[in-house]
């Protein structure tokens, strides 16, 4: 009995936007099994509906996935299901790998790899956007209150007081000339 098995994709709505994988699974497993056994779980954790797929399925039966970025979402729970499909006497079958061979194998190892480094670097990104950790731009060189006491230095003038160059007002305030120019001209 070949049975399918429609699984989570990890960052779904911001790596397809609105686009439902679900469905997208569903239309590519409909001519490969009898039936489809549909994840209940909305995040990885916990035993999941795979895992009590593969305990139901037994020798000779077939579990066909889209690709194997459904069957887990880390390095070691993929293996830990593959070592447990095969302990079972279970054939996988992955429908994104082209053929029965080595070398496909390694491909799709290689594009699972390669998915789940990008979730990482989505999943890190997202974070950092949602509590403001990125900072647009550079690094103020002198403070508000430092440019503040710079325009005033250099437009104030006081009978019998030089007013400072901007080479000193650079090495005072330890940035450079153009520093110094930019906060004149209001930059």
């Amino acid at each position: 009995m070949q049975t399918g098995y429609i699984g989570l994709l990890e960052l779904q709505n911001y790596e397809l936007g609105e686009f439902d994988y679900k469905e997208m699974q569903a239309k590519k497993l409909k001519n490969h099994c009898e039936n489809t056994s549909v994840e209940k779980h909305i995040a990885y954790n916990g035993k999941m509906e795979i895992d009590h797929l593969i305990d139901r399925l037994t020798n000779g039966d077939t579990l066909v996935i889209c690709s194997l970025k459904f069957l887990a979402h880390n390095r070691d729970i993929l293996y830990d299901r593959i070592k447990a499909i095969e302990d079972n006497s279970i054939t996988l079958k992955v429908l994104d790998m082209e053929e029965s061979t080595f070398s496909s194998h390694i491909k799709a190892f290689m594009a699972f790899n390669t998915y789940i480094s990008g979730m990482r670097v989505k999943k890190g990104a997202h974070k950092a956007r949602f509590y403001k950790a990125y900072k647009a731009g550079r690094k103020i060189a002198v403070s508000e209150q430092d440019r503040q006491e710079v325009i005033r230095k250099r437009t104030i003038k006081i009978s019998g007081v030089k007013q400072p160059t901007v080479t000193e007002l650079a090495e005072y305030y330890k940035c450079s000339r153009q520093t110094i120019y930019n906060i004149l001209k209001g930059n």
